[in-house]
């Protein structure tokens, strides 16, 4: 069991690319990916909707990349939930199981109804860690978003203890914020490289 929870943990871990970038240059395999993002966006809405109401906040690595916008503060009804995510698979905007907003979504939003198909953003998890007072650990947390479909997750982790002989190893826990309806889930995890 241990083993089986210490593999999915290794196959699932992920890397943001976003607002936890050690480096503040955008490669231009990441362009590519937030040029695509965008350009979705225009299609769907417009240009000047995609350069006036939203802001790009990160492109992170899951199954699929994702590209985080959020509605601008000062047109959002909700500042915890004005996300809007683009699932990339390779070089194609992924629509079938994930990608799904709309104009109709963004008009309910701005509506103040239905906030189908925009999500819980970063620091509505960032906040709800702090809230519960989730552990710090030996090093700043790791903050990602991971999953597919309905099971799309904010991740906050929490180094309990790093050993680097006579391989590296780590463990901690995780702090999930569900995107959609804000369901939390702690849990441990352990690392081995």
């Amino acid at each position: 069991m241990k083993y089986t929870l210490l593999i999915i943990l290794i196959l699932t871990f992920v890397k943001s690319f976003g607002q936890e970038s050690d480096s503040k240059e955008i490669s231009d395999f990441q362009r590519e990916k937030i040029q695509l993002a965008e350009n979705f966006l225009i299609e769907t809405f417009s240009e000047s909707f995609l350069k006036d109401t939203l802001e790009f906040k990160g492109l992170y690595k899951s199954v699929l990349d994702m590209g985080a916008f959020e509605i601008k503060t000062e047109f959002s009804k909700d500042t915890s939930r004005n996300m809007i995510l683009i699932f990339l698979n390779g070089e194609i905007v992924e629509t079938e199981y994930n990608t799904k907003i709309t104009r109709q979504n963004i008009l309910d939003y701005f509506k103040g109804a239905s906030h189908e198909n925009i999500f819980l953003n970063y620091n509505h998890a960032l906040s709800l860690a702090k809230k519960v007072n989730f552990e710090k650990g030996v090093k700043d947390w790791v903050i990602s978003i991971n999953g597919i479909a309905d099971s799309v997750w904010w991740t906050v982790t929490s180094y309990e203890k790093i050993e680097y002989e006579p391989v590296y190893s780590a463990n901690g826990k995780d702090f999930k914020v569900n995107i959609k309806d804000g369901k939390i889930k702690i849990s441990d995890w352990v690392k081995i490289e």
